[in-house]
């Protein structure tokens, strides 16, 4: 089995876990409604884990926090199973 894959694999385990992830907003947030989405790379899983090559989907909903690119933040929630490119939907 690949790095890669591994790493998936290692990564979608905490589907469905309260996780707490820290990671840099990759693109400009969508805003939607009472909605904002955006992608975090650079992400690590749990203060400590870096997870190697992912991204993470996550959609907020009602909040008066505006994020930009390269932010830096720090979430907590409810994993879900990712979806195309992201190995988890936060």
């Amino acid at each position: 089995m690949s790095g890669i894959v591994a790493s998936r694999n290692y990564v979608q385990s905490f589907a469905e876990q309260t996780i707490t992830i820290t990671g840099i907003v990759a693109n400009d947030p969508k805003i939607q409604e009472k909605e904002v989405s955006f992608s975090l790379d650079h992400v690590y899983l749990n203060y400590s884990t870096k997870m190697q090559n992912s991204q993470v989907y996550v959609k907020l909903g009602d909040t008066a926090e505006r994020f930009e690119k390269s932010d830096k933040l720090t979430l907590k929630g409810k994993a879900l199973d990712g979806f195309g490119y992201y190995d988890l939907y936060l």
